[in-house]
């Protein structure tokens, strides 16, 4: 199966489409899927009529959140940066989104291979770690991994993984860590199982209720 070819999976939460242009992002979407090669006019027009998933965790923003501010200054002098200088990338940081300070989420995982490489934010998923859940799932569930979903496929998807937690947290009795948001301590054996499926779940429903497609990478 697919597990055995791959690096490594992550799943990304995906654009959104604005308000009002619902019908032409997703129709776009499809043509862009159909493609054997990409047209960058039409990837950019569906790029322009999305909303980023980054956008939408309710973190400050440099230039407008104190707490932003803070931030990246505490970081910039961790890397011996103050004064003008730091004043100046300041500015130059303006209108980022600082997801570390984002609100609490499911669709900001524990799972995450945040900050590991580029092109995998706060709002990613390590689905890779659905591997180690292989005796929790039907094959087709893992399989369904490494697809692309749109929202009411990432529901239905999210819902699956979901009772699936709940089914193997029942027989190895370990109910009380789903809906666990971050574990005190690192979860082990069917706990750690029923934490992920859970987790991923949460993940899948959290970002395909608002509307975003599920894309994945690896």
């Amino acid at each position: 199966g697919p597990a055995e070819d791959v690096m490594g999976l992550d799943w990304l939460a995906g654009q959104r489409p604005q308000e009002g242009h619902e019908e032409r992002f997703w129709a776009l979407f499809e043509q862009l899927e159909a493609q054997e090669a990409q047209d960058d006019a039409m990837m950019a027009e569906w790029q322009a009529l999305g909303v980023p998933a980054w956008q939408c965790v309710g973190a400050p923003v440099v230039g407008q959140d104190a707490a932003a501010d803070a931030w990246v200054i505490d970081r910039l002098a961790q890397n011996g940066i103050f004064g003008a200088k730091a004043q100046e990338r300041l500015r130059d940081m303006a209108g980022f989104h600082v997801l570390e300070l984002a609100p609490p989420s499911d669709g900001m995982p524990v799972y995450t291979h945040a900050g590991m490489y580029d092109g995998v934010d706060e709002t990613s998923f390590r689905g890779a770690f659905l591997e180690q859940c292989e005796e929790a799932l039907a094959p087709e569930l893992l399989a369904a991994a490494w697809k692309r979903k749109q929202p009411a496929e990432g529901l239905a998807y999210g819902e699956a993984l979901r009772d699936a937690a709940r089914r193997w947290a029942q027989q190895h009795g370990c109910v009380d860590v789903l809906e666990l948001g971050d574990p005190e301590e690192m979860l082990e054996g069917p706990a750690f199982v029923a934490h992920v499926l859970d987790a991923a779940g949460r993940w899948c429903i959290h970002w395909s209720s608002r509307g975003h497609l599920l894309d994945v990478w690896f």
